[in-house]
């Protein structure tokens, strides 16, 4: 799947999302998954997967819930487009303000002609 038609879809591409992506704002993003990094403990069901929309690559945080809805579909290799709430965390290091941007979603987007985003 090329940029152009991802950028369809979505209402963020990754550089987007960091730049300009407010706390808590809904948000469809979209791209090639290449990581998927499952809980570290048995308390955080949460899993990080990584998507590639083609100028970079962001994290979604999926509950384990989700993972056990779409486990066909989250698969690494596949296009996928989430919904969900951008999670902004801004902090100063050395003076400098650090700004980390994710996704956490809660719905996967079945992608069809009527869901365009343009």
């Amino acid at each position: 799947m090329e940029l152009d038609e991802i950028k369809q879809y979505v209402t963020h591409l990754s550089e987007e999302l960091r730049l300009n992506a407010a706390h808590e704002q809904h948000v469809i993003v979209g791209g090639k998954i290449v990581n998927i990094i499952p809980p570290f403990i048995k308390e955080n069901s949460i899993f990080i997967v990584s998507i590639d929309d083609g100028i970079g690559t962001m994290n979604v945080l999926v509950s384990d819930d989700f993972m056990s809805q779409f486990k066909e579909k989250v698969v690494l290799g596949e296009y996928v487009f989430f919904e969900g709430f951008a999670n902004v965390v801004s902090r100063s290091i050395k003076n400098e303000v650090k700004k980390d941007v994710s996704v956490f979603a809660y719905s996967l987007k079945d992608i069809t002609e009527d869901e365009k985003v343009l």
